[in-house]
């Protein structure tokens, strides 16, 4: 079973998508309904989280993870828990105001770093503790080149990205049953990417110019393909050192 969160559009609809067409089972997490739980009603569980409200989100998922336990006694016939997580990927994220970080006001980056990193520290903490009814055998952060390149204009989005990626690293040490991985999953062509292609001012925020180039061409897939290409991989992938950074487009 995966667990994906952010699977309402872009790569986590992908990579559920996928899963379930593979014949796997996923629960899902968004704010918003996802068209999956209907296509897929025996496969697919959707709980209806919002990420970005930190203050209720482990108690609430811990709800919705019991929702799910008895989801899986009746549409899988599933009795002895804790069951494992095959995969939890932590895809939900939000890119932020491109603009230089001098611009970006303290309430703005919190906003980023609310949902790109402490968000995903919560679900970390509800589903590795021991009274979770799962139990994860591997934990991919979805990051992104941004979090290394240290290009002008991503301001929250990059630090946030960074600190997502020594949030595993040092998970990878507190939880070594755990198999925890950073990934950079490359240039996906998603509603990030519509936001980014109509920013006109590529003098300034060069990166800009490169991927609005990229968009509609092989270097910048739809997240059904991407997803596939990252399952996939994912042998290569896990052969990583737990908590490492991972740039599918290096493997």
């Amino acid at each position: 079973m995966q667990l994906i969160t952010g699977t309402s559009s872009g790569l986590g609809f992908g990579l559920a998508e996928f899963a379930l067409q593979q014949g796997e089972v996923v629960a899902g997490i968004s704010r918003r309904p996802c068209p999956l739980a209907s296509n897929y009603p025996h496969h697919y569980f959707h709980m209806e989280l919002d990420l970005a409200d930190t203050q209720h989100l482990a108690a609430n998922l811990r709800r919705q993870c019991h929702l799910l336990r008895d989801w899986l006694q009746q549409e899988q016939g599933i009795s002895q828990f804790p069951l494992t997580l095959d995969k939890v990927w932590l895809n939900a994220g939000v890119l932020g105001r491109i603009d230089d970080l001098q611009n970006s006001t303290l309430p703005e980056l919190k906003d980023v770093m609310e949902v790109n990193l402490w968000a995903n520290k919560i679900v970390i903490d509800t589903i590795a503790s021991p009274d979770c009814p799962f139990r994860p055998k591997a934990i991919i952060a979805i990051s992104s080149g941004a979090s290394v390149n240290g290009s002008r204009g991503w301001a929250g989005y990059s630090i946030s990205k960074a600190a997502l990626n020594m949030l595993v690293k040092l998970y990878s040490q507190e939880l070594p049953e755990i198999h925890c991985i950073a990934l950079a999953p490359g240039l996906i062509d998603t509603a990030m990417q519509e936001t980014i292609s109509g920013i006109e001012d590529t003098d300034t925020f060069p990166a800009l110019k490169r991927l609005q180039q990229a968009r509609g061409t092989g270097d910048m897939p739809m997240p059904l393909e991407a997803a596939k290409r990252i399952f996939d991989s994912m042998d290569l992938i896990l052969s990583q050192p737990s908590g490492s950074f991972v740039d599918i487009r290096k493997l």
